[in-house]
């Protein structure tokens, strides 16, 4: 989080602060995250009717803290998206 972000989060007027993460092929969001002064911030935990997985080029989960893919599913994936063939283009 910048210095000015993490600033304005003690004055009296900022109540919460959150993170969410979602690419463009889930509907607006997938992920949420509230944010902590003292804390780093994540891209946080799925969303309600979605599922996050960090896979590797083998599509085998990743331990955490390693590289890999983030994997989105459910129910605001986009259609189609599982099949290359119509996402290739």
């Amino acid at each position: 989080m910048s210095a000015g972000v993490g600033e304005k989060m003690v004055e009296p007027s900022v109540r919460r602060v959150v993170n969410t993460y979602g690419p463009t092929e889930a509907t607006v969001i997938a992920t949420f995250s509230e944010c902590h002064r003292d804390r780093p911030v994540t891209i946080g935990r799925p969303v309600r009717n979605y599922t996050v997985a960090v896979l590797d080029d083998q599509l085998r989960h990743v331990p955490p803290g390693e590289r890999g893919e983030l994997c989105i599913g459910g129910i605001g994936l986009a259609r189609g998206y599982v099949r290359p063939t119509r996402t290739d283009s």
